[in-house]
């Protein structure tokens, strides 16, 4: 037998021979010195039989050949199989060779990233291991690494710390996973190996950061899943029925000796074999009464919906999270929703664009999303309030809406609960409007008999079935009480900003522009740099109050730079006089 390497397909170096009636087992654990080779990345190496020139033998001739040999220098030291570095035969729960230091070689399952950045998971044909410490190489699936480090244990995982390595392959095969069942899974074997159960139940919603869940196999044996805040798994919707389901095996323990604590731990959403898939709903069909006329016909089931934020949490929340969102067809009530930090950041930002999966519940007939699990979309425009009609009631569809309407207080502000209600009549027909010391409305400023634009949304509040009664308008800021004067025909134009001249779009902030004149006029709002040069129309049409928002885009919906820009109102008269009112405003940013 002979064993032949080269670098370049032409010039072959013997690496080793075996003479004829020599025992034919020699060579499976004969040590060849390759210390002379070890600049060959994309070597090959081959096994003959027959001693023929090198220009005669190819792959029919030879047994066998091994192609895109990298050869590395170890330092000199011996490459041990995971499993026997690891191996513990006094069946004590711990590694027979703990604080020694070895050398082994294995394909990443797990690099760097998946559970924290500090631990990967490689594995060879006898076994896997967690690698603890820094990675100063990239490392990414299927790399083959030679690494050299102390034996180790935590909370019962193995591991393979204070360790250098070296990358010797990319791309290598990942190892096909091992199926089990749970008994095995609740056993020290496989620790650190990639391996692949199937599930018939898992006790789970939506998917948490760090959580641990109780899942069965299809034996009805119980084991624990470990869903890692580093994965993309968290607020993912957990399988309904029987599932496939792939992970590394690990450990975490107090006990002594470290023999349960086992989970099996996925990396990513694709280690499942399905998820819960997500139909998206229209607002106002979650909205949709049943039977009776007021309850949704989606109360306790599971639906996703989308929309902007129209009411944000840190006005409507007194303690869970609570806020309202909107999409082209309605608004509905988000309760208690769970999401990652970008959901958090942006749950008190107007205009932010949500996506919710969670249960349609009723609570004292205010229908709500609850209990489900939110991610942040992007930032839009915040929906322009539906204008309520005079003598119109609040309806059961309009709960959940941004509305504006013109009421003359009956009743000022009076104390109830953790806010204030106002008694406020539509026309002829009577509403409660009910704000809290969070909207920063002075209670003192509204006095009786005063006749004010209200903008708010429909929200419900009645304890007792079948819920038919109860609405109110929730005002969200200060400036969702305007004096009547910005809602009647002015006698020349005017043009005013609600709120600070400058906002931040970036954020999820818009302008709120009032301009007003005669009925007859024709009226022309535009936003120019400071070079005059227009960037966008924002109206153009009849006379008569106009409440107008900028979201801080082009005409070609593209954001504006940060800076100062102009508002120009343009009136016409009929008898064909126009004059121009300009107003300064800033777009800018978050520092």
């Amino acid at each position: 037998m002979f064993i032949d390497i080269t670098n370049n397909d032409s010039t072959w170096s013997n690496l080793l021979k075996i003479g004829q009636g020599a025992d034919t087992n020699v060579w499976q654990i004969a040590n060849i010195d390759l210390s002379t080779h070890n600049s060959y990345n994309n070597a090959r190496i081959r096994f003959h039989y027959e001693d023929q020139p090198n220009d005669s033998l190819n792959q029919w001739n030879c047994n066998f050949w091994l192609d895109s040999v990298r050869v590395t220098n170890t330092g000199g030291a011996i490459i041990i199989p995971i499993g026997q570095a690891f191996e513990d035969l006094d069946s004590n729960y711990i590694p027979d060779h703990l604080n020694s230091v070895v050398t082994i070689t294995g394909v990443v399952t797990a690099p760097p990233g998946i559970f924290s950045d500090i631990e990967a998971y490689i594995q060879d044909s006898t076994g896997g291991v967690n690698l603890f410490g820094d990675f100063n190489i990239p490392l990414d699936y299927g790399d083959s690494i030679v690494a050299n480090g102390t034996v180790d244990q935590y909370r019962g995982k193995n591991e393979l710390t204070n360790f250098t390595y070296s990358l010797v392959q990319q791309n290598a095969t990942i190892p096909t996973p091992i199926d089990i069942n749970a008994n095995t899974l609740n056993t020290e074997l496989y620790e650190g190996s990639l391996v692949r159960i199937k599930v018939s139940y898992i006790d789970a919603f939506i998917f948490g950061s760090n959580e641990n869940y109780n899942a069965w196999d299809t034996l009805d044996i119980p084991f624990i899943v470990r869903i890692d805040s580093y994965t993309d798994i968290p607020g993912s919707i957990a399988p309904q029925d029987t599932f496939t389901l792939i992970g590394i095996k690990g450990q975490y323990t107090y006990s002594s000796p470290p023999n349960d604590g086992y989970q099996l731990m996925p990396r990513a959403t694709t280690d499942f074999s399905h998820l819960y898939e997500p139909i998206l709903y229209n607002i106002s069909d979650v909205q949709s009464p049943g039977n009776d006329g007021v309850t949704s016909k989606y109360v306790d089931s599971l639906v996703t919906v989308e929309g902007v934020i129209t009411g944000p949490n840190y006005i409507f929340s007194s303690g869970s999270p609570s806020f309202y969102i909107q999409d082209s067809t309605g608004g509905i009530n988000i309760y208690n929703a769970d999401g990652d930090q970008s959901f958090y950041n942006y749950i008190d930002t107007l205009g932010a664009f949500i996506r919710v999966t969670g249960t349609v519940t009723e609570y004292n007939g205010l229908t709500e999303i609850a209990n489900g699990y939110g991610w942040f979309q992007s930032t839009d425009t915040v929906p322009q309030p539906q204008r309520l009609g005079t003598n119109r009631f609040l309806t059961e569809s309009m709960e959940g809406s941004l509305i504006e309407f013109e009421g003359i207080v009956r009743v000022p502000p009076y104390k109830t609960g953790d806010g204030f209600n106002i008694d406020v009549l539509n026309g002829d027909v009577g509403m409660t409007v009910r704000f809290t010391t969070a909207s920063l409305i002075n209670p003192m400023s509204i006095q009786k008999d005063d006749e004010r634009i209200f903008t708010g949304i429909v929200g419900q509040y009645d304890s007792e079935e079948p819920y038919t009664s109860g609405y109110q308008v929730l005002l969200r800021f200060d400036h969702d009480i305007r004096v009547l004067g910005y809602d009647s025909a002015s006698i020349q134009p005017i043009i005013d900003i609600i709120g600070p001249k400058t906002f931040i779009p970036g954020i999820g902030e818009q302008a709120e522009i009032l301009i007003n004149a005669p009925v007859d006029y024709r009226l022309d709002l535009t936003v120019h740099d400071m070079n005059f040069r227009c960037v966008k129309t924002l109206y153009s049409g009849a006379g008569g109050p106009r409440t107008i928002y900028w979201d801080g885009k082009n005409e070609f919906a593209r954001p504006c730079k940060i800076g100062i820009y102009l508002l120009n109102l343009k009136a016409t008269a009929t008898t064909g006089r126009s004059e121009s009112i300009r107003k300064l405003i800033v777009i800018g940013t978050q520092f």
